[in-house]
């Protein structure tokens, strides 16, 4: 039987901006690989050409008024509507594989419907919601709440991959960078000489994310420099606020002769008008793929790019030449005239065209497609061991014992084996303090154990220090050296180290952390009690074992308000599933990992 996908996006179709055209050769390479695919259509609102005819794509059908006290009802409300109407249509034929073209709010949307029907997700993070969520709370959190439920993301640069890896990184993620294909036409229009030289950019929807105030800056600077008349085209549509603006600096430039304003065109007009320049720019701030600069490459015409995106991340090494790595208009402009006059740059373009080609062509990403989509839905995929050094990967575990095996306590054979393996993989296991203590996180990561058991210092410790690891413990005061009558629901009796075992600890190197006075969870406690257990439990600890840095949650329960009280005493705070792993943002509500999650990452 044909495996089913599902594409959601915001915007889908041919004759639509780079999103929606792209969105719609994904479809096609699907079918084309003989999947079953259908497009589910996220946005409230859509000024793409939807293709209605298509019974593979499924619209919106809430009507909701906008206006009222809460400017935000409508779409809040159709976004619950709009997926309740979705997963009730997909429930009875529930899809292989969900593909959110697009993180943010679209990728929500995806990531709501892939856990309801318990589908693999696939996350497609495109430029501007990644590059821009560093200043955007909203957009952060949508990409966030995505990204850690993908199995996989997918983008078309290393930039982007690594955005993506700085909001949610998960070591049980496969990240692969697949570019957007070109269809070479093989026209050789490359050209200069000239005396009236055409400069021009491009997109469906033209406007500050393309750089286009610099670029006007830019083109009168470089015609004080230069004898030759340089003139500028600007494709696409503009808002009419934005265009006013570029008017009133044209006229106060005195550009007027020099810039003309094409309308929105198809994408067989969009190639014939560019067969007319002679440098084809993209001055984005921040691109994944420019799609103009893959129709300007596609029919020979030269180009330059800004240091953003698949296409400049490939050619930069070699062809700087053709790569913006200033946006300041004085930069653009001494660029274009050194690339334009100084060098030759009709044969940098053919040289950078021969890098890239091979590896955008139709066939190349067709075959990257298959053997990327027969790994995500197999059920034995092979999981690349990389840690990113903005991300930390941290284990939780409990007992190590004869026999006892569950999620947190583990028998001696099996953390010996993970042990093992970590170490000839390169890999260390250290406290928390060592890893945020060391320069170089590459291969380091945080070995935590929960509540104290002496079975940590009888087993765990001799094996640990064998391969010259360490660990955190953490401790609840009121426990050391008494048997675990505080669990109830335990039907083993465990018993908690004494003082002088985790003095032994300390002196080897291992960090003691607090897990609050008693092992009881923060969400049972009022305000006043947390602060007592975080403190009372700090100050204990620090008499024996010299400054604590940091604290586990007990039974890793949360809130934002038990987090504003415990960060102003810790500096490391852990949770269980809960939380993330990005180094800097996520300190205060460390995520940590089972065995067996840790274990596949380093499985042979």
């Amino acid at each position: 039987m044909k495996k089913r996908i599902i594409i959601v996006t915001s915007e889908f179709g041919k004759q639509g901006g780079g999103l929606s055209t792209s969105a719609s050769n994904l479809f096609q390479l699907l079918v084309d690989l003989n999947f079953v695919v259908e497009v589910i259509i996220s946005s409230q609102h859509s000024n793409q050409i939807l293709e209605k005819s298509n019974d593979s794509i499924f619209h919106n059908k809430i009507v909701i008024s906008s206006g009222g006290y809460n400017s935000r009802l409508q779409s809040d409300l159709f976004f619950r509507g709009h997926l309740n109407n979705t997963i009730f249509y997909l429930k009875h034929t529930k899809p292989d594989l969900i593909i959110s073209f697009g993180a943010g709010l679209n990728g929500l949307f995806a990531s709501e419907l892939s856990s309801k029907l318990n589908s693999k997700l696939v996350i497609m993070p495109r430029g501007s919601e990644l590059n821009l969520a560093i200043s955007n709370s909203d957009l952060y959190y949508y990409n966030k709440k995505c990204l850690s439920k993908a199995s996989s993301v997918v983008s078309v640069s290393n930039e982007l991959i690594e955005r993506a890896k700085e909001i949610y990184y998960s070591p049980f993620c496969i990240y692969k960078v697949i570019p957007n294909a070109i269809n070479f036409f093989n026209f050789n229009t490359i050209k200069n000489g000239d005396s009236e030289i055409i400069l021009g950019t491009g997109a469906k929807f033209l406007n500050e994310k393309k750089g286009i105030f610099n670029l006007i800056y830019a083109l009168y600077i470089l015609n004080n420099m230069s004898s030759n008349k340089f003139n500028l085209h600007l494709c696409g549509f503009i808002d009419e606020d934005l265009k006013d603006s570029y008017q009133e600096l044209i006229e106060k430039l005195k550009l007027n002769q020099n810039i003309t304003f094409v309308d929105s065109l198809t994408r067989a007009e969009f190639l014939l008008e560019i067969q007319n320049w002679d440098i084809a720019l993209q001055t984005s701030i921040c691109e994944g793929f420019s799609n103009s600069i893959g129709d300007a490459i596609s029919v020979g015409i030269s180009f330059m790019i800004s240091n953003t995106g698949y296409i400049a991340e490939q050619i930069f090494e070699n062809f700087p030449e053709l790569v913006f790595d200033n946006l300041t208009p004085e930069s653009i402009a001494e660029k274009i005239y050194n690339a334009y006059f100084n060098n030759d740059i009709k044969q940098l373009c053919e040289g950078a065209i021969g890098i890239i080609k091979h590896n955008v062509s139709k066939e190349s990403i067709y075959r990257e497609w298959k053997d990327f989509i027969d790994v995500t839905l197999s059920d034995e995929k092979q999981i690349p061991i990389t840690i990113n050094t903005n991300s930390v990967i941290s284990l939780m575990l409990h007992e190590i014992s004869d026999t006892e095996f569950s999620g947190v306590d583990l028998p001696i054979n099996k953390f010996t084996e993970l042990c093992f393996a970590i170490k000839q993989k390169g890999y260390k296991l250290c406290s928390a303090v060592e890893y945020f203590n060391s320069e170089n996180k590459s291969n380091l990561i945080i070995c935590t154990f929960d509540d104290g058991y002496k079975s940590v210092y009888k087993f765990a410790f001799p094996i640990l220090k064998k391969y010259s690891f360490t660990a955190t413990v953490f401790v609840c005061p009121k426990h050391t050296g008494k048997s675990n009558d505080w669990n109830p629901k335990d039907k083993l009796t465990r018993f908690h180290m004494t003082l002088d075992e985790l003095l032994k600890l300390k002196e080897e190197g291992w960090e003691i952390g607090s897990h609050g006075t008693e092992h009881i969870s923060f969400h049972r406690l009022d305000e006043k009690e947390i602060l007592q257990s975080v403190i009372e439990s700090k100050m204990f600890l620090e008499k024996y074992f010299g400054e604590i840095h940091s604290f586990a949650y007990p039974y890793g329960d949360t809130s934002a308000i038990i987090e504003t009280i415990v960060k102003q005493y810790y500096s490391n705070i852990f949770t269980t599933n809960l939380g993330g792993t990005h180094v800097l943002l996520d300190r205060h509500r460390i995520k940590r990992y089972l065995f067996d999650e840790l274990q596949s990452l380093f499985k042979k």
